[in-house]
């Protein structure tokens, strides 16, 4: 899995031949692979293999390999960044500081510049080499550009140089250091350059023993010791310094320095006692390294305890899940993922195939997405049932109107037009010819007393016809309404039925959602004690950082002052070189008091954990 760094008497000649070839195999694979894929950085195999997911981890940077990290990695990462064309890694970032530097290259020194990356893609290290120092004689104080020559030296093919260098690496060390406050990640740069000078000493410390100049191999290791601890404070997110530094203590029989080291990244990544295990530097340590392995295993720290805690929650997180999100959502498939992936941290827990960091973020990602997933699905749940429930109502209200409406209409519906004209009909032609007829039959002559008679009884008639016609065609045109109006109070009535189900429904789904939420509420109290005990240090083991004066310097020289009790001086000299240690083996509750002096006037202070460097 990892790259052995040590060989017999200590060739470091065959690691170098291992980064040629890593760096050679590289540059075919992924021409090859770029005709493939459009995903090269992705799917990235071949010639390789053990640097892998380095290559898809670069765009989070070097520090997030740990274990894995390789010391010529950062040479390879460089020309393989240009070589798939995608801007990430230090690439990225090289842009990045160029267009924020205040003194930027001139012309010609930026086309060196750029001559030289492209060199260096093709594999041609000395070429490069020739296009960055020509580059350098024109800017020798851009820290990027020595970077680069530093590592040329370090790592290139053909061009290694150890003195260079170093000399090289520190120059980058001091240039990134004087850019402080204006160049992000200057830091990372600083560190960076100090981590290779250390390696460029652990080197030529490995060569001094090989040539068996024993008595100049304590001197060379204790400088390594001393980038380290340089760079260490400058990046503690980069584990390597800290693995690096066990390296350099374990030659030199410091074997305590090698338990801190070790017991600092055992709650970080553990593949690194699986690091370990394949370097022979560490054989005069191998009971140390596994008292510390087996300790790690049976007394979580601080950041194990967290996944612990995690996993506890993931475990509901996924509970939750499941009973809230229903078969036809689009998210049981990601569910059974990531309750796959639970499962495997939970088995690899045990195990020193772990990386703490990057499983703990993991975990929280998956518990967030879950929370989202089980969130978005009730709450669409609960939305659903209140629709549901203010359609039935706004049913229920739109039937009772058309009832109104259908009263209205059928009650005006009274047949007595019909009625009218049927009346109209009789007394004027039915009713005359009627008794006309019968006058005739009986011999009545007609007169007026007979004219009378046949009105008075057109008239009866009328009157009696009126009536029945009317009744009979009022019941004739209100018949549909009233069936409409049946089949409307059959609606309400079922509107009155489901109300209650819809209205249990809705308070089920709101106490759901709400129950969820206080469990919600209740894992961020845990989480929000869970970064809080990362600050939970040994008392006096803390330390306080002025990172940023504020805007006012007298209120900052007053409050270091304040602070620490140190003279005028001394407290101008802190405000003048940020970041400046203010505070150092404190404990936690003085050191979060002085962080909200700091805080009060503006200026930014942190609190630090003890590391060991």
């Amino acid at each position: 899995m990892f790259r052995v760094y040590y060989y017999g008497l200590r060739k470091w000649d065959n690691y170098l031949l291992d980064i040629d070839q890593d760096i050679q195999d590289a540059g075919e694979n992924t021409q090859q692979l770029a005709r493939e894929s459009k995903d090269i950085h992705h799917t990235v195999r071949g010639g390789f293999e053990d640097i892998r997911s380095g290559i898809e981890g670069l765009q989070y940077g070097i520090e997030d390999l740990r274990a894995e990290f390789q010391w010529g990695f950062s040479l390879l990462a460089d020309r393989l960044d240009t070589q798939i064309s995608i801007m990430t890694g230090i690439a990225k970032k090289l842009d990045a500081i160029n267009a924020a530097l205040d003194a930027p290259l001139d012309k010609q020194a930026r086309e060196l510049f750029r001559i030289g990356l492209v060199r260096l893609r093709d594999g041609l290290d000395d070429k490069a080499l020739e296009s960055f120092l020509q580059s350098e004689k024109k800017n020798d104080v851009d820290f990027v550009l020595q970077l680069y020559i530093g590592k040329l030296y370090l790592y290139g093919k053909g061009v290694r140089n150890l003195r260079k260098a170093t000399d090289h690496l520190l120059l980058a060390a001091r240039y990134a250091e004087a850019k402080r406050g204006r160049i992000d990640d200057w830091n990372r740069y600083a560190a960076e350059a100090y981590f290779h000078a250390a390696i460029a000493a652990y080197i030529d410390g490995e060569k001094a023993l090989g040539e068996g100049k024993q008595h100049d191999l304590v001197p060379i290791l204790e400088t390594a010791l001393g980038f380290l601890s340089k760079a260490g404070p400058l990046w503690p997110e980069f584990l390597e310094i800290a693995y690096t530094r066990a390296k350099c203590c374990a030659l030199l029989g410091k074997g305590e320095e090698v338990r801190q080291c070790f017991a600092f990244l055992s709650d970080k990544d553990r593949r690194y006692f699986l690091k370990a295990a394949e370097d022979k530097d560490f054989d005069s340590c191998r009971n140390i390294l596994k008292g510390i392995a087996e300790y790690a295993l049976s007394n979580p720290g601080t950041l194990a305890q967290q996944i612990i805690k995690r996993l506890g929650i993931a475990s509901e997180s996924i509970l939750w899940a499941k009973r809230s999100i229903l078969p036809s959502d689009e998210f049981p498939t990601s569910i059974e993922a990531i309750e796959m992936g639970i499962t495997n941290t939970k088995a690899d827990f045990a195990t020193l195939d772990f990386d703490l960091i990057k499983r703990d973020l993991l975990l929280d990602g998956q518990i967030n997405s879950l929370i989202n997933m089980t969130d978005v699905s009730l709450t669409s749940q609960l939305k659903i049932a209140q629709s549901a429930a203010a359609k039935n109502d706004e049913t229920q209200r739109n039937l009772q109107v058309q009832v109104c409406s259908q009263t209205k209409e059928m009650n005006s519906r009274t047949g007595v037009a019909t009625g009218c004209g049927m009346a109209a009909l009789t007394y004027f032609v039915i009713g005359p010819i009627l008794l006309f007829i019968f006058g005739t039959i009986y011999s009545n002559p007609i007169n007026s007393q007979s004219i009378n008679q046949v009105i008075t009884g057109s008239f009866v008639l009328a009157v009696i016809v009126w009536f029945i016609t009317t009744q009979i065609f009022k019941g004739r045109e209100q018949a549909p309404f009233r069936s409409a109006i049946v089949n409307l109070h059959a609606g309400i009535a079922k509107c009155d039925l489901d109300e209650p189900a819809f209205a249990r429904e809705t308070e089920r789904s709101y106490n759901k959602l709400h129950d969820f939420q206080a469990w919600r509420d209740s894992i961020e109290h845990i989480e929000n004690a869970a970064s809080n005990l990362q600050l939970q240090i040994v008392p006096g083991d803390c330390s306080v950082t002025l990172t940023g004066a504020g805007p006012n310097r007298i209120d900052t020289v007053k409050t270091i002052r304040e602070v620490t009790g140190l003279d005028l001086r001394e407290a101008l000299n802190l405000a003048d070189r940020l970041p400046s240690v203010i505070l150092t083996e404190v404990t936690i509750t003085k050191a979060k008091e002085a962080i909200s002096k700091f805080k009060a006037i503006g200026a930014i202070a942190e609190i630090e954990q003890a590391r060991p460097w």
